[in-house]
């Protein structure tokens, strides 16, 4: 990250007037990434031994980098320096304080001592997370491609959308919070008999977390003018970010991706949603940018491209668990 930095933001295009101050705070940004690694690790794993002390630990972080955003950056004035300081801070109070809970917790301890002499234990962290970081890699190139394409309409949109991107933020943590929920719930039913229970309770329970979700970007659309405003005071950034938030507000379809395939996941169906979600994502995103994008060059163009993929993938996913559930009965 710290080596590829300057070439990658070169490749997307990242306005030029951007590019020093853009440089600077991800290499310092890469310095705290092994915080963040540590943490993630420690927080999944009190996760699924029903301890939920992370959320209080993470509050706890968020509430450091507030801090400490404000009093380097307008204290101090060290502008994006300070910014970028500040979160390598809190990623390495994390790696502390993630570790030093799971040494306390006494079913941590009994957990430790199952798996010391354990070497496959390995291997199965490996077969289960290689293809879920595969997905998150290729949500990610996805994003990445989009980025470069927003960059193409100058620093005014860059800037809505990567302001965009904070607020939405506040949405996909609900999201991803269900998407968490159902792959514990179904990680402890995972016989045959039992599959076609766990999906009937899946889809009733995505009932209401759509509902919530849509809820959730219903409020950021209604008090979206005051909420960029907190990150600029260029009217034409926020009439720009404000369009952009509306039009996904009415894109809320998506939430069953998460719930649908942490549900799979859970029943120890990894790859298949991971193929799933890079056949609907990486091949409708990425050719619809290089073919339907220059025909029609628009930001609702680019933005088109997330509710189709996220409404294609869905469906896939529903027809996975149609055909899972159908086998369990027979």
């Amino acid at each position: 990250g710290w080596a590829l930095t300057p070439f990658l933001l070169k490749l997307i295009d990242t306005p030029a007037d951007t590019l020093a101050d853009s440089i600077l705070y991800l290499r310092i940004y890469f310095l705290g990434i092994f915080g963040t690694l540590i943490f993630n690790i420690g927080s999944a794993i009190m996760r699924s031994i029903g301890d939920s002390a992370d959320h209080y630990i993470t509050d706890r972080l968020l509430f450091l980098n507030i801090i400490l955003d404000l009093v380097l950056v307008i204290v101090f004035d060290m502008g994006i320096v300070g910014a970028a300081i500040a979160t390598i801070i809190s990623q390495a109070v994390s790696a502390i304080l993630v570790p030093m809970h799971d040494e306390k917790n006494m079913m941590m301890q009994a957990l430790s001592e199952q798996t010391a002499h354990r070497p496959f234990e390995a291997g199965l962290e490996f077969r289960i997370g290689i293809p879920s970081a595969l997905q998150a890699f290729m949500y990610s190139i996805t994003n990445i491609i989009i980025q470069a394409a927003i960059n193409g309409f100058g620093t005014d949109t860059a800037a809505a959308w990567a302001s965009f991107g904070k607020l939405d933020a506040l949405f996909w943590t609900v999201n991803g919070a269900f998407g968490i929920c159902d792959h514990n719930l179904c990680r402890f039913r995972i016989t045959e008999q039992e599959k076609k229970t766990v999906f009937s309770k899946v889809y009733v329970s995505a009932l209401p977390w759509q509902w919530l979700c849509a809820e959730d970007r219903t409020v950021l659309a209604i008090f979206c003018r005051p909420l960029f405003s907190i990150f600029t005071t260029d009217q034409n950034v926020i009439n720009i970010g404000i369009d952009m938030l509306r039009f996904m507000a009415r894109a809320t379809y998506y939430v069953f991706i998460e719930v649908l395939s942490g549900a799979l996941r859970g029943t120890g169906d990894v790859l298949l949603p991971t193929l799933i979600t890079l056949g609907g994502v990486c091949l409708i995103r990425i050719p619809w940018i290089m073919f339907v994008l220059p025909a029609h060059h628009t930001t609702t163009c680019v933005m088109l491209s997330y509710p189709i993929s996220w409404i294609t993938t869905t469906a896939l996913i529903n027809r996975t668990i149609y055909i899972e559930k159908k086998h369990a009965y027979d």
